[in-house]
């Protein structure tokens, strides 16, 4: 009886032993790293979570990353219970070490924005390629000659970059006129300025001359002085117009494709949570789009969508601003030092306040004008377009002024339409007027087009402009249509509505006889008067050297007769022509070139544009060269070429093309892509050379072969190679004198490139022994 008992009381404190240690385990706090999922998005990291029996507590730190709303879980020193809800439920897998968290789209969080491609990109100034050093005198000369005056003309500009920051700039104009009785010899500077730009803060600086910024109501004037500016010239490819389109919650992890006038912009990847896509359509005005949403189990689902597209608004956020301050220039392209002694302060500013909505402001100041005003942009809606205002102030000569604007536009691929009207109020006046511009007190236009497919475009316009004791009124209308991309149809009517007599027909049709040539018919009605003319033309192929000519003959009122021969070459482009008009002859020439020093060599070129680069196949002549997989030309004897004419601040794919250079030849690149700054340019250097191989059999000192494999290095470590058959090394360049060193398991030499002759073989031989 008492063993039974012993054993009964046993049982039982070994049960309740096994049942407190159970209870215990079942309590214990346990920091476990699992593999966390959101709607089948795996989180890249494990996270850490607690685990008290079947309860799972989450950092309320790591729950950010999750994008869950995470409001009505319980929250406790800085952990979050997760505890079942309505749409939001968690699977542990302890043989997976995962927790998977199923959410409905009432309980993801978070923000994605997405651009597509056509908003494009921002660059960094540490991409811009250096600038060479160089100097440049662009020419256009015109002479003239008929029965009384002969005349010469040369317009020049002066260029400058790549020394220090910035560059240099300055334009002279230079008129050479005589008669039987008088010569006129003027000589006259236009535009001075040294320019420098930065396009991570987005900043332009010019000193010198320059012309003023500008808003819709102001006009813009040339002065001498500072011009500080902050603005999106120096990044063209970044789209300041993108606006959010599309904002929703995807629970899965899904693609967005976005279509535009049916062809695909872009696709982007999509995680559960809260997503907006931006975008900034390549077309301007109103247009369609279509997203198609594909989750992960390949349901789809098609959102058609409105957009418009204009550079009038500014994205949300964006700003631009512009300060110039100076003195007014006075009696431009006459006289080379004339300023106004009034010191003057011009300043404009945008600012992009939401999707809809830009504002604008200017401001002038002298000592004898004040003026400010404001404005704005809004884009009503894709469907009804753009409006702006605008309201100024002035204070000219204790003489006070106002204005106001407004204007609307609405447009598609096919239809356009704006209307715009200005008034001026008092005695107002802006910086404009201290230059001689006259303000007109009201100014109204009005222009409308539309494309049909079946008969063409039809436009039409009205402008009116009511000045103190006149008004100028026009109207007119026009049709344009192109048969199959071969002839084209055009008819131009236009009359000033203030004078009966005063009005023109014109009608024009266009034979084009291939690519470059094409025949014209023209007959305009003016004055009352009836001209005929009849027109032939060969054109100049864009940036291609080529030949081209042209003839017409106008028979009427004004009899006129017109020859005239070009010329484009590597180096310049030059004209000569002949005209007959009221039974009199004159003849004229012309070209158009440049001169300039770069980077140590002379170049006699077209003339210079915006930037240039100059391709260098390390001396090798005769290398075909592609920009933008465009052959541009040959490398010349020097193996330079110069690219011309090329775009600033964009990406320049140059490449070359090396296929029919001799085997022993070697490049480490054939293709390199270079982004310029306005106003300069840069050498983009191919490397290219020519092999002379050493092929040396070497032996150690004791006259033993070298063993096979042995690793062999040259000593500026440029060349890393094997010994092969027969104990021998290959070299692709060497240099008499230069160490090599070989090294196998059990040992190590070094030898010394004999003094060997340079030889036009493709491999020299010769023995060494390894030291």
């Amino acid at each position: 009886m008492n063993i039974q008992n012993l054993r009964i009381s046993s049982f039982i404190l070994i049960s309740a032993a096994l049942y407190t240690a159970g209870a215990f385990a079942a309590s214990a706090t346990e920091l476990l790293y699992l593999d966390v999922s959101v709607n089948k998005r795996e989180i890249p990291d494990l996270v850490p979570v607690k685990k008290e029996g079947d309860i799972f507590w989450l950092s309320e730190e790591e729950s950010q990353s999750l994008n869950l709303d995470t409001e009505t879980l319980f929250k406790q020193d800085g952990w979050i219970k997760l505890t079942p809800q309505p749409g939001l439920t968690f699977n542990y897998d302890p043989l997976t070490q995962s927790l998977s968290i199923t959410a409905e789209s009432n309980r993801l969080t978070g923000h994605q924005n997405k651009s597509s491609a056509e908003q494009g990109f921002l660059l960094k100034e540490d991409q811009i390629a250096p600038a060479i050093k160089g100097g440049v005198i662009n020419y256009d000369l015109f002479a003239s000659q008929d029965k009384y005056t002969d005349s010469a003309s040369a317009y020049t500009e002066l260029r400058a970059f790549g020394y220090g920051q910035g560059n240099f700039s300055s334009s002279f104009n230079t008129r050479i006129s005589r008669t039987n009785d008088i010569t006129d010899n003027t000589f006259t500077r236009l535009m001075t300025s040294w320019t420098y730009s930065n396009v991570d803060s987005l900043n332009v600086l010019t000193l010198g001359d320059s012309i003023t910024g500008g808003q819709s109501g102001t006009n813009r004037v040339r002065f001498g002085g500072i011009r500080f500016s902050h603005n999106y010239t120096v990044q063209p490819n970044f789209n300041t117009a993108s606006q959010p389109i599309y904002s929703s919650t995807a629970v899965l992890p899904s693609t967005v494709d976005l279509y535009i006038g049916g062809m695909k912009n872009s696709t982007q990847r999509i995680e559960p949570g809260q997503f907006t896509l931006n975008t900034a359509p390549y077309f301007s005005g109103a247009g369609n789009a279509q997203l198609v949403i594909t989750d992960i189990n390949g349901q789809q689902q098609r959102i058609d969508l409105s957009l418009y597209n204009t550079n009038q608004l500014l994205s949300p956020g964006l700003y631009t601003w512009d300060i110039s301050t100076g003195w007014l220039r006075d009696d431009y392209s006459d006289r080379s030092f004339s300023y106004n002694p009034r010191l003057m302060v011009v300043g404009d500013g945008r600012y992009g306040l939401n999707n809809k909505i830009t504002l604008s402001a200017h401001s002038e100041v002298n000592s004898s004008l004040q003026n400010t005003g404001a404005g704005y942009h809004w884009l009503i809606s894709p469907d009804l377009g753009v409006f702006r205002v605008d309201a100024g102030l002035s204070r000219y000569r204790n003489n006070n002024g106002s204005q106001w604007g407004a204007g609307w536009q609405w447009n598609n691929p096919q239809f356009n339409i704006s209307a715009d009207h200005q008034q001026f109020s008092g005695n107002y006046a802006d910086i404009s007027v201290m230059a001689g511009n006259t303000l007109p007190k009201t100014s109204d236009s009005i222009f409308i087009s539309q494309a049909f497919d079946s008969i063409g475009t039809l436009g039409s316009g009205w402008v009116t402009r009511q000045y103190q004791s006149a008004k100028v009124q026009y109207a007119n209308i026009s049709w344009t249509r192109t048969w199959d991309n071969s002839f084209t149809l055009s008819v131009n009517a236009t009359k000033e509505l203030a004078n009966q007599n005063d009005h023109a027909l014109y009608f024009m049709l266009n034979v084009p006889l291939s690519s470059e040539h094409y025949v014209s018919l023209q007959t305009s009605y003016e004055d009352h008067r009836v001209n005929q003319q009849i027109q032939y033309q060969k054109s100049l192929v864009p940036d291609k050297t080529g030949w081209g000519w042209g003839m017409s003959s106008r028979a009427g009122h004004n009899n006129n007769l017109h020859a005239d021969i070009s010329r484009r070459n590597e180096i310049n482009e030059w004209q000569l022509g002949y005209n007959r008009s009221n039974n009199e002859n004159s003849w004229f020439a012309g070209s158009n070139g440049a001169i300039g020093l770069l980077d140590g060599q002379f170049y006699f070129m077209r003339t210079l544009g915006n930037a240039f680069a100059i391709a260098d196949t390390s001396g090798i002549p005769e290398i075909p060269v592609y920009l933008q997989n465009v052959e541009v030309g040959k490398t010349d004897e020097n193996g330079f070429l110069l690219l011309n004419d090329l775009y600033g601040y964009e990406p320049q794919k140059i490449r070359i093309n090396a296929l029919s250079l001799p085997a022993d030849y070697r490049i480490r690149d054939t293709e390199k892509s270079v982004i310029l700054r306005d106003g300069s340019g840069t050498r983009v250097t191919f490397n290219l050379y020519q092999t002379r191989a050493l092929l040396l059999k070497l032996t150690q000192k004791s006259g033993q072969p070298i063993p096979f494999a042995a690793k062999v290095t040259t000593e500026d470590k440029t060349q890393k190679t094997i010994v092969g058959y027969d104990s021998r090394i290959y070299l692709e360049t060497w240099t008499p004198g230069e160490t090599v060193n070989v090294a196998w398991p059990e040992g190590q030499c070094h030898i010394q490139i004999p003094d060997i002759k340079q030889s036009t073989a493709a491999v020299t031989e010769e023995n060494a022994i390894c030291l």
